[in-house]
C-alpha cells in the first residue's frame, strides 16, 4: 500500500525526496527556515502553523515511513491545508 495515498504524484514524491536531502544538510536547513519565517513569504501563515509538523516530517533520524506515518495518519491526511 502507498502511504501517500492512492493517486501519489510524482511531483510531490520528487519534492519530497529534494526536501529531504535539503533538510539532512544543516546550512541548507538553516537557509530553508529563514525563507520560509520570513513574513515576506507568501505562505508564511501556513509554515509557522504546520512549522512542528514540518521539522518532525523532515526529521534525518526518522524512515521515511515514519516520517509518513509522524502523527498516525498519511501525511496528506496530517498536514493543515496550504490554502491554494
Amino acid at each position: 500500500m502507498n502511504p501517500l495515498g492512492k493517486y501519489a504524484s510524482y511531483q510531490d514524491l520528487t519534492r519530497l525526496e529534494y526536501g529531504l536531502l535539503l533538510w539532512a544538510n544543516p546550512a541548507a536547513r538553516e537557509r530553508l527556515l529563514r525563507h520560509w519565517t520570513s513574513p515576506s513569504h507568501p505562505h508564511y501563515s501556513h509554515f509557522a502553523a504546520s512549522r512542528g509538523f514540518v521539522e518532525r516530517f523532515l526529521d534525518p533520524e526518522q524512515t521515511i515511513s515514519n516520517s509518513i506515518d509522524v502523527c498516525g495518519l498519511a501525511a496528506t491526511a496530517c498536514a493543515p491545508p496550504c490554502g491554494r
